[in-house]
């Protein structure tokens, strides 16, 4: 066994000769470029479409070279085996498939032409350009099978035993098939999809040539195992954000490039392109991409097509651009990278003057504030305080929430008078610019759960603002106690409640105070009694937490708050639709399960920025620890954040954010916990930064209305 590092990742393989990155080096000036095979360092345990074990890398037989690529970025290194005469035309083609698992400095698979005849390579990627093809992604490991029915046209004879051995005579052919079923995939533009199980198969049929099997046909898509994507994409090959163009809130997706990652122009091309194409017809801009961005002096030139019609939405486009190549910037593939992106200027047929503005790309955006309640000393009262990660006042720092006699912390709402449910959710929300800094002292409206002082149950949702004169009751209810969240919508500034396990829009009752004409109950489809709605940044998604059913009856989380029977099997946490039109908003009714392989059960859950949900939970493999997990939102990712102080033993509501730390994106988590007689907020950034804790309860992110 032989052990390969590549920087702080190593993958231990089988190997016949290993060379080191040095050796490759010096085999490079024997070997032509284009026949170093190449596979990345995170497939080397049972990687792509090798039926090997974690152990197990590539074929003793033959030659295995190495060489690093894009070094300085993310320390990959590409491996496989060379087509050799020793090879059966099993072998070749899974070999020929591993070859295919993307290459940062490769973007015509040149590394993969040398398992193909002449003719057929001549025939797959131009010269200077790329293979734009889906990624099909299946369950365990594809099989490698031979088919006995192998043509025999143009006189070659047809291979009529069991396989496709290395001794068959030159002029044999054979046909081999890779076979898996698909549970997702990566379209063309990187978009990752979730899909019901599928059977594929992908044929090949191969020469035996004087060097050895050939393939002789071209393939119709990439095949990787489900393991083999988490390995390669998760560890070294991240996803990269991406804005698409639409008014209001920004929505942001993000897509896997398979190829070329680290070639600033290829990337700009590929990310532009997933900008205006989007997820389908639905999301597609009517202005297209024209060719390949260049990047020189720190500008970005885009060409476009645009129809008739389409330029009052170039706005939105040039913003989509601007922000998704400042992410660009700022994710492993690119961090380092000699020219970097500060304007982004578009071409297209007449569009004379409009095409020289460009627009800026926006700065790197900060942390903005986090929100918590703060019990005031010596009495019943709680303040709203704010703070900036690592913020300070007057240039040095402060402590948001004091807790010595007489201290009287400063309120961002006024909440004198309000007796607030112990340990209750709140909301708080801007106006503003999303992509913006949102510092403490700007204006905010927030949203708490009161309590009645003379029966002690009863209460209230009531709105508060920076005077006793903006306060206004949303909601009444007959026990408070049962309200386990609230979020601000950032579309239409409503308010989400859960009470009873029973979702609800809340609207402003006006003068005229809450009442039945000022709330709607929402079916939600949750597979057991709903405790937490989470709508995105852009309001187009929600994240689903669901407490254990009492009933013992999963279901479809009706408006009587109890669980339809007939429906799924419950989840602790999920993903919906918030599908919106001319009425009352509506969610889907196909929820699609996070961390549906983890988790045992869930507590709460964030939005760290439109990509990347935390969720805090109890892992089905450790049932009596609390732990925060990072998942995706698309479902393609998920890991759990190892550090077990990042989630308190009595957390109950948890907070995130991402930013830039040194110029690298880093996650921060807000949690809460304590004891019975003193609750704590936890700040805890990711990548070096900082941590530390305040007095005080229910930790928030601003939801942004856009101005």
């Amino acid at each position: 066994m032989t052990t390969v590092r590549t920087g702080a990742a190593e993958s231990t393989v089988s190997a016949g000769s290993i060379a080191s990155p040095g050796s490759a080096a010096s085999a490079a000036s024997r070997v032509r470029r284009r026949r170093i095979l190449r596979r990345t360092t995170a497939a080397l345990a049972g990687l792509a479409v090798l039926g090997t074990a974690a152990c197990a890398g590539p074929p003793s037989s033959g030659s295995v070279r190495t060489t690093s690529l894009s070094q300085s970025h993310n320390n990959v290194f590409i491996i496989a085996r060379e087509p050799s005469q020793e090879m059966s035309g099993q072998e070749l083609v899974q070999s020929f498939l591993q070859a295919l698992t993307g290459d940062q400095k490769d973007p015509s698979f040149s590394v993969a032409q040398d398992y193909l005849t002449a003719g057929v390579r001549s025939n797959w990627i131009p010269p200077g350009g790329t293979w734009k093809t889906d990624t099909k992604i299946v369950e365990g490991q594809p099989s490698i099978t031979f088919d006995q029915e192998a043509p025999a046209d143009r006189g070659i004879r047809p291979i009529t035993s069991e396989g496709a051995p290395a001794d068959a005579p030159v002029g044999s052919v054979a046909k081999v098939s890779a076979r898996g079923r698909q549970v997702a995939e990566l379209d063309r533009h990187g978009f990752y999809q979730t899909m019901s199980p599928d059977d594929i198969s992908m044929d090949f049929t191969l020469v035996k040539q004087r060097e050895g099997w050939r393939i002789e046909t071209l393939p119709a898509y990439r095949m990787i195992s489900v393991e083999s994507f988490k390995r390669v994409y998760q560890s070294y090959q991240s996803a990269l954000p991406v804005y698409l163009p639409t008014s209001g809130v920004q929505r942001m997706d993000q897509v896997y490039l398979t190829q070329a990652t680290g070639q600033i122009d290829y990337t700009y091309t590929a990310l532009a392109d997933a900008v205006l194409s989007g997820r389908g017809p639905a999301q597609s801009s009517p202005m297209q991409l024209n060719g390949q961005v260049t990047v020189s002096g720190g500008e970005a030139k885009v060409p476009l097509t645009a129809p008739a019609g389409s330029a009052p939405i170039l706005t939105d486009v040039l913003r989509a651009l601007a922000a998704t190549f400042a992410a660009a910037g700022t994710t492993q593939q690119l961090i380092g990278a000699a020219t970097s992106v500060s304007h982004v200027t578009v071409t297209y047929p007449g569009c004379g003057s409009t095409c020289s503005d460009g627009q800026p790309v926006p700065p790197a955006h900060e942390l903005p504030a986090v929100y918590w309640v703060c019990p005031v000393p010596g009495g019943t009262d709680s303040a709203l305080v704010s703070k900036s990660p690592g913020g300070s006042l007057g240039g040095g720092q402060f402590t948001a929430c004091p807790t010595g006699a007489g201290a009287k912390p400063r309120s961002e709402a006024d909440l004198t008078g309000l007796r607030l449910v112990k340990d209750a959710p709140i909301a708080v929300r801007q106006s503003g610019d999303p992509t913006q800094v949102r510092a403490p002292a700007s204006p905010v409206t927030a949203a708490v759960v009161t309590q009645d002082t003379k029966d002690g149950k009863s209460g209230a949702v009531t709105v508060v603002g920076k005077t006793a004169s903006d306060r206004r009751q949303w909601y009444v209810t007959s026990d408070a106690s049962r309200i386990t969240d609230l979020e601000w919508d950032p579309v239409d500034g409503s308010l989400w409640m859960v009470d009873n396990h029973v979702l609800y829009e809340l609207r402003d009752p006006g003068d005229q105070g809450p009442s039945a004409a000022s709330r709607d109950a929402i079916d939600v489809p949750a597979g057991a009694p709903l405790t937490r709605f989470k709508p995105s940044p852009d309001g187009t998604r929600a994240v689903l937490v669901a407490g254990p059913d009492s009933g013992g009856q999963g279901g479809s989380q009706g408006t009587t708050g109890q669980p339809a029977s007939g429906a799924p099997s419950p989840s602790p946490a999920a993903m919906v639709s918030i599908i919106r039109g001319s009425g009352l908003p509506k969610v889907s009714s196909d929820p699609s399960a996070l961390l549906s392989d983890t988790l045992a059960s869930a507590t709460d859950a964030a939005w760290a920025d439109g990509r990347t949900v935390v969720v805090l939970g109890v892992s089905s493999r450790n049932s009596n620890t609390l732990r925060l997990y990072k998942v995706y939102s698309d479902g393609s990712q998920d890991s759990v954040i190892s550090d077990p102080e990042d989630a308190q033993s009595a957390a109950k509501h948890i907070s995130a954010s991402t930013s830039l730390i040194n110029g690298r994106s880093s996650l921060w988590e807000f949690s809460d916990g304590g004891d019975a007689n003193t609750s704590y907020v936890y700040f805890k950034g990711r990548g070096g930064a900082e941590s530390y804790q305040e007095v005080g309860s229910s930790p928030v992110i601003a939801t942004v209305l856009p101005d």
